[in-house]
């Protein structure tokens, strides 16, 4: 009876092996989130960072494809070509965006007609209301004489005459003043815009009234 006893008590004693058995399978899954967690942050970390390139890159290309539009108009003596679309950049690569931002054709006139419904749709200026012209477009890090600038974004580059004119007729400068407005688009649909206000000081000069980003 003795030695029944003993082995009765060392049994109660000894660990339950279905306990243990919970335990490491609950630890297997607490690991196993754990990694999977640390592998989700990674990916999100991987993502904004990209993001924020991408985001950058479209924007020094949509500052860059403006300022050689400002550049190449300084040197016209007459903006009312580029206003009725006599006139044209020497920035006119394909209507095609780069392989990395998908390759795809780029609907110029539909952007135009987009454009020009956001910025002047209400028509309040009537006879003097600005037109937009697609004035520019292409690679600006492929199709244009600046290092530096993305090959993987494509700009467009719109011109219009300013709401201060009074000659009612759009397509016609009369007043030295212009607005530019340079778009780019880049991968995972990033997207910047730039407008600029240009105003002419002496033949060969120009000055930027005004430089913004666009939302």
């Amino acid at each position: 009876m003795a030695t029944t006893d003993t082995r009765a008590d060392r049994s109660a004693g000894a660990p339950d092996g279905g306990s243990a058995l919970v335990v490491v399978l609950l630890l297997g899954v607490l690991l196993t989130a754990v990694g999977t967690s640390t592998a989700l942050v990674a990916d999100i970390e991987t993502m904004v960072a990209s993001n924020h390139r991408d985001a950058l890159g479209v924007r020094y290309a949509a500052e860059g494809a403006a300022d050689f539009v400002v550049q190449e108009l300084a040197l016209l003596a007459d903006w009312t070509p580029v206003l009725n679309g006599a006139s044209r950049s020497v920035l006119a690569g394909p209507l095609v965006l780069p392989r990395s931002s998908g390759g795809t054709a780029v609907d110029a006139a539909g952007l135009t007609s987009s454009l020009q419904q956001d910025s002047y749709g209400s028509g309040v200026w009537a006879a003097n209301t600005p037109r937009w012209r697609l004035f520019a477009h292409g690679v600006p890090g492929a199709d244009l004489p600046f290092a530096g600038l993305s090959g993987d974004a494509f700009a467009l580059v719109w011109v219009a005459d300013d709401i201060t004119e009074s000659d009612g007729d759009p397509s016609t400068d009369d007043n030295g003043v212009v607005v530019v407005r340079a778009r780019a688009m880049g991968p995972r649909r990033s997207q910047a815009d730039v407008q600029v206000v240009v105003a002419r000081v002496a033949p060969g000069i120009v000055r930027r009234v005004s430089m913004r980003l666009v939302p």
